[in-house]
């Protein structure tokens, strides 16, 4: 991004991020387009996701700054988080609760909510081993199970209902919508 801009602008900074995609490229800037973009008071275009995603198409640079952004996220809701919490015994423990909602799904909680982790990249994800203390080698494994329509899935199971069972024996999920 720095490269193609010619300067460093902060990509923290929503005016200077602007200023960098929408400017000219005699100013410093990528040119882009602002045909029926808003301004803002300060006169600068607004680069939300939702503004400039379509920008992405075309131009490599957005859908760096995009994943910039994304990454960003992740590092700052979750990496940090996680090292600063793994920092006594390098390990992270959650407590689980069978109690914490109303449907009775099982929910993660304190010191921080493990089941938040993003799928994106599967970056953070891969930071998770199943290990023992004092043990050099992982002989455990960690499984990630999701109970997607648990009880939609047993009952097609139990009631032998073959229209239900072909949709999940062929990873599909099956609706309401579908037996109303």
């Amino acid at each position: 991004i720095i490269t193609s801009a010619g300067w460093a602008p902060n990509l923290r900074s929503p005016a200077q991020v602007s200023d960098f995609l929408f400017n000219s490229e005699d100013d410093g800037g990528l040119g882009l387009p602002t045909d029926g973009l808003e301004q803002g008071v300060d006169g600068s275009y607004s680069t939300a996701e939702k503004v400039i995603k379509h920008f992405g198409r075309k131009n490599q640079v957005v859908r760096d700054l995009l994943d910039y952004r994304s990454l960003e996220v992740i590092d700052r809701s979750f990496c940090k988080k996680l090292i600063k919490l793994a920092q006594n015994e390098g390990r992270i423990f959650t407590g689980f609760s069978q109690v914490g909602t109303v449907t009775s799904r099982l929910t993660s909680s304190r010191p921080v909510n493990l089941q938040n982790i993003p799928r994106d990249k599967g970056m953070i994800r891969r930071a998770f081993v199943a290990k023992l203390p004092g043990n050099t080698e992982s002989d455990l494994i960690l499984l990630d199970g999701d109970a997607s329509q648990i009880e939609l899935r047993l009952i097609a199971h139990i009631a032998k209902e073959p229209s239900m069972l072909e949709v999940y024996n062929a990873g599909g999920k099956c609706t309401c919508d579908r037996y109303l």
